[in-house]
């Protein structure tokens, strides 16, 4: 959030819609960059070490076709899209985080099996370098949206760097397996499924920006922002897919997916209460964005909460044992049903959007407000069709006494944070987003034996 705060405050309006579109056309160069760890993961946990290494391999030839193909079709795509030639540049740049994704999507498959803490450290260091790139190019040499990109650029490659530290053994084992290439390439046709169904549910995106304008991007860009840290929580269940891999254990699940509710909850709640003092920090300009932010907090939590069910339902799957794949299996697997969703829902938000925009094309934040709301109603309705996937697998044992004792400690915190001034400093936000925080957990701490035992854990580990 602080990188983005140098980013907005340094951006135009435009210029930052600029930015997130960026990001929305380099997903699909990006699409295929999960589809061979996809599979190079699942082998690894099941003991086949030299899937490591093939799958790096395989990604990195997969990677060259994807690149060449955005170099060549650009020009075109940016006169569609109607983006000025004086930002060619920047998209030119961006090409170079092609490459990068794919490397660090092939490197996390082997440290979401082997060390899944890895990537969470690899995390800290992407975003600090960031932080600190974009501090140096975009505040003090005013390198504006190419000082981000550059920020970003320079961010991921140390990303890379410090995950090879973290992995560098296993790249060394064995040799490359081409006869797992096979076996994955054959499974393939379920991640592109999947992947394709994601690009074309993220359209409504696209048509903000080419029909909404640069502006409608950046009130959604801005919010999604904010929001987007909500997501952070998901990561708590980093360590279940691997572990379920090896043993489908529906305590396991039902820890995480309670641990994941604890923190999202408060955090979507927080972001609601404090949503003006976050979008006036990023800039006042963006003040007006507050309802756009609102939706998207509740949005992220439902979606944070559905990572959980997506780990659950591939994590249990076992069409792939053995180191052989069945065509037949996968088409009548919950997971072909789980990656059918956004297919089935951008049925449904494509043409709403084309509806909304419309109407309120011209108006840069009722757009994004209202391509907000589409979004979030259809990601809260995969939520309850997830849950019931998930019930066909395995039973969560979820206790509502525990749930009441979020909510309430939530509501606690909500009305205090809602009667305080609402700060517009940086400093003074993060100092009311800590009491905030500390408030919940000091009510949860006290009403709920689970948290005080998670408390006596985490110091535990710390020791």
């Amino acid at each position: 959030m602080l990188f983005v705060i140098i980013v907005t405050r340094n951006l135009s309006s435009y210029e930052f819609g600029v930015w997130g579109n960026m990001g929305d056309l380099l997903a699909y160069f990006t699409l295929v960059a999960y589809m061979m760890p996809f599979w190079s993961k699942r082998f690894l946990a099941r003991g086949y070490s030299e899937a490591a290494k093939t799958g790096v391999v395989t990604n990195l030839l997969i990677c060259a076709p994807m690149l060449a193909s955005y170099a060549i079709f650009l020009p075109s795509i940016l006169a569609i899209l109607g983006v000025r030639e004086d930002y060619l540049l920047a998209y030119m740049l961006i090409s170079f985080q092609i490459p990068e994704t794919y490397v660090i999507s092939a490197f996390e498959s082997i440290l979401h099996i082997k060390r899944p803490q890895g990537m969470g450290y690899g995390l800290l260091v992407y975003e600090t370098f960031k932080l600190a790139a974009a501090y140096v190019l975009v505040f003090h040499l005013g390198l504006g949206l190419l000082g981000a990109v550059y920020a970003v650029i320079m961010a991921y490659g140390v990303q890379i760097l410090f995950y090879f530290t973290l992995i560098r053994e296993y790249l060394l084992m064995g040799k490359v397996r081409w006869s797992y290439v096979r076996e994955w390439v054959k499974g393939s046709f379920l991640n592109l499924y999947e992947a394709t169904g994601g690009r074309i549910y993220a359209i409504p995106l696209i048509m903000l920006f080419a029909y909404g304008g640069g502006a409608a991007r950046a009130f959604y860009g801005a919010a999604r922002t904010v929001a987007g840290i909500i997501g952070y929580s998901s990561s708590l269940a980093l360590g279940l897919y691997p572990r379920l891999l090896v043993k489908a254990d529906s305590k396991d699940a039902s820890t995480v997916l309670n641990t994941v509710l604890m923190f999202a909850l408060p955090m979507a709640a927080g972001a609601i209460a404090l949503s003006d003092s976050y979008m006036v920090l990023l800039n006042p300009i963006y003040e007006a964005a507050r309802p756009i932010l609102i939706i998207l907090s509740i949005q992220t939590l439902f979606l944070s909460l559905s990572s959980v069910f997506d780990q659950i339902v591939l994590g249990v799957e076992g069409f792939d044992g053995g180191a052989r794949i069945s065509l037949l299996d996968i088409s009548k697997s919950r997971a072909f049903k789980l990656f059918s969703l956004p297919y089935v829902f951008s049925a449904l938000t494509i043409p709403s959007t084309f509806v909304a925009l419309a109407f309120y094309g011209e108006n840069p934040l009722n757009s994004a407000m209202a391509i907000s709301f589409i979004l979030a109603v259809s990601d809260i309705a995969q939520f309850y069709i997830k849950y019931k996937l998930v019930e066909g697998c395995l039973k969560l044992e979820i206790s509502n006494y525990s749930i009441i004792k979020f909510v309430f400690s939530c509501l606690i915190m909500t009305i205090i944070l809602l009667i305080l001034p609402h700060p517009t400093t940086i400093r003074n936000a993060l100092v009311m987003t800590a009491f905030g925080a500390l408030i919940y957990l000091s009510i949860l701490y006290a009403i709920d034996k689970e948290t005080r035992k998670l408390v006596f854990q985490i110091l535990n580990k710390i020791k």
